[in-house]
């Protein structure tokens, strides 16, 4: 992620292009894995780019069960190393109510090896972060313009900063600035975005689609 930061404040100053830090990052991707990541007219599924990118060498959340009646704790060993979170739920929801059944949600398939209870799958953040992204698998998935947690005494909270769709082997996405939401097609309008209104005048709902294709990535920052 640092390379492709590094390529994009280069070429706001003039010192590259934008192509030029797509291109470094597309060749760091392809020495890690080039199966997933091969040049060519070859697709690759945004979510796993994207947690590629945000990976992290450190742990950034772990995760444990908890028994509901004598409160005994152990590891699950899934600890997380990238700030992408895997929307998967199977009812309709939206990414705040994703966010936090992950920090707590009723695990039926496992009970309490002491006393046989039924037990919760719970996770905790080691690291606050500045970046969150949910990587959206259900359609009936709504998106949140706000979302937090608490973090001892105080509350992180997340803003919608841009949302990532895709239909028909094909990827467009909205940007949220300052209030406003802007449309970009690369294959239609290359790097120019089209302003369409005010995110106050959109509804969660209208967020989960745009122009018939359905969410994949949704991006937060803190502020």
């Amino acid at each position: 992620m640092n390379i492709l930061a590094s390529g994009f404040h280069k070429a706001k100053e003039g010192q590259g292009s934008l192509e030029t830090a797509r291109n470094k990052v597309r060749h760091l991707l392809h020495q890690r894995n080039s199966v997933l990541f091969s040049y060519g007219q070859v697709g690759t599924p945004v979510g796993e780019m994207t947690e590629n990118l945000l990976r992290s060498d450190n742990i950034i959340a772990s995760t444990w069960i908890r028994c509901m009646d004598c409160n005994d704790e152990s590891s699950l060993h899934d600890d997380l190393q990238t700030c992408v979170i895997q929307c998967i739920s199977d009812c309709d929801c939206t990414t705040s109510t994703c966010l936090q059944k992950r920090f707590k949600d009723h695990y039926p398939r496992k009970k309490c090896v002491r006393c046989n209870g039924g037990t919760d799958k719970i996770m905790q953040f080691n690291v606050v972060l500045k970046i969150l992204v949910f990587s959206v698998a259900n359609p009936s998935v709504r998106v949140s313009k706000r979302i937090g947690f608490r973090d001892g005494e105080s509350v992180v909270v997340f803003t919608l900063k841009g949302i990532v769709y895709f239909g028909d082997f094909h990827y467009t996405a909205w940007i949220f600035t300052h209030g406003s939401v802007w449309y970009n097609d690369g294959m239609v309008s290359g790097r120019a975005s089209t302003y369409e209104k005010q995110i106050c005048e959109f509804t969660d709902q209208e967020l989960s689609t745009c122009n018939g294709k359905t969410l994949a990535l949704v991006f937060y920052a803190q502020g």
